[in-house]
Order: C-alpha cells, then sequence, then structure tokens
C-alpha cells in the first residue's frame, strides 16, 4: 500500500468533481499535515481502501456547488478542520470518524453517516445543517443560526453549546406526535449542565425510546 503526504501548507484543489482513490489491490494512506484541500467530487471508493488523516493544520472544504463525498471504507481520523462552506453542496462523509479537531456546517450541509468518537466538535453557523447518522461522542457547538439533525437521537453523548433561539435540534428518528419532554435536571448556572429527556411513546414501537440532550449553559 502506498502512502501520501501533503505539507507545505500549500492547496489540492479538486475542481468541480476531482476524485482521490486507494489502490485497487493494496488501499493506501493519504494524511493533509497543513495544506487545504477544496472543491467537490470523492475521496475514496472506487473498492479500495484508503486511509485519510487530516492533521491539526489539515483543512478539507467542501467549497463546491455539487458536494464532496468521503467514503473511504476505513475510519477517517480528524484532528483539524473538516469544513461545507457552499450552501447548494455539502459534505458527506460515509465512514466511521475519529474527531479531534472541528466539523464545521458553515452556512451548508454536513452529513456523518458513520459513528462519531474521539473529543473533537461539530460546529453550525451561518444556517447550516449538521447531520449525525450515528451515535456520537462529540459536542455540537451553534456558533450561529442553524440545525442539528439527529438520526439516532440516543446516541449523543456530547454537549450542546451555544443552543439559541435561531437554532433546532431534530430527533429524526422520534414520532413528533407522540415525543414529550418527560424530564429536566440541572440548577441553570453558567458552566452546567442542563439535561433534557425526551420520550417517544409511540404505541407502534414495543416500547417507549428516550434520549436525552446535554445543554450546557453559559450564562
Amino acid at each position: 500500500a502506498g502512502a501520501v503526504t501533503l505539507y507545505g501548507g500549500g492547496a489540492l484543489d479538486l475542481g468541480s468533481g476531482g476524485s482521490v482513490f486507494g489502490d485497487a489491490a493494496a488501499g493506501g494512506t493519504l494524511t493533509n499535515l497543513n495544506d487545504t484541500i477544496s472543491g467537490d467530487g470523492r475521496i475514496g471508493g472506487d473498492g479500495a481502501a484508503l486511509q485519510l488523516v487530516n492533521r491539526a493544520g489539515g483543512v478539507i472544504d467542501a467549497s463546491g456547488p455539487n458536494g464532496l463525498a468521503i467514503a473511504t471504507g476505513a475510519t477517517v481520523i480528524n484532528n483539524g478542520l473538516f469544513e461545507a462552506t457552499h450552501p447548494g453542496g455539502g459534505l458527506a462523509i460515509d465512514d466511521a470518524v475519529y474527531n479531534s479537531g472541528t466539523i464545521f456546517a458553515d452556512g451548508a450541509a454536513v452529513h456523518l453517516f458513520g459513528a462519531l468518537t474521539g473529543t473533537g466538535k461539530v460546529e453550525i453557523g451561518g444556517g447550516g445543517t449538521a447531520t449525525l447518522g450515528a451515535a456520537s461522542s462529540n459536542s455540537v457547538e451553534f456558533a450561529g443560526a442553524g440545525e442539528l439533525v439527529l438520526n439516532q437521537s440516543a446516541g449523543l453523548t456530547g454537549r450542546i453549546v451555544g443552543f439559541g433561539a435561531d437554532d433546532a435540534v431534530d430527533l429524526a428518528d422520534f414520532a413528533a406526535a407522540y415525543t414529550a419532554i418527560t424530564k429536566i435536571a440541572g440548577t441553570g448556572a453558567a458552566g452546567t449542565l442542563t439535561l433534557v429527556t425526551l420520550t417517544d411513546a409511540d404505541p407502534s414501537l414495543a416500547q417507549a425510546t428516550s434520549a436525552t440532550l446535554r445543554l450546557f449553559n453559559q450564562f
């Protein structure tokens, strides 16, 4: 398996529909130390595993109108910045992600289909939307208006920071007509968490389903 490392603070523009693949037989590793990868297209795919590592100084920006899809067949490692910045495009990651950096829905859509682990954060602002398709231990931080969509609501164990009047959290796997807040715990003091438990009592379910949102009190 081959390995490619990007460094020097440069830029790799995928343009419109560019692709980066691993070797079909042996896979490969792409490490971005401190460059910026931008545009739209694909990273991974074509039936070949590709280990994608974005280090602390690296930026991967879905900046094109057609979106950037990442499907490497391996856990993506991000210590730097993944972002979606074009409102007509977006960033979609099919793989599990270990994130100790930032994944930013900056006025655009980010869709994470796999589990999200690590101590990093998902940031939302500028009217962007972040969709978490599986369990997540990352915090979610609103830096302005935006929406968080949870497809596995009970799997979010990270805190939610900066939630305000212009923000929304959609528990997409809960039936709205049968969902209610069943418990609120916390003092509301600055620097603490308020735990909000919601329960879906849809009669079509074998049993009621609950999820707890951990809201960080800033003031």
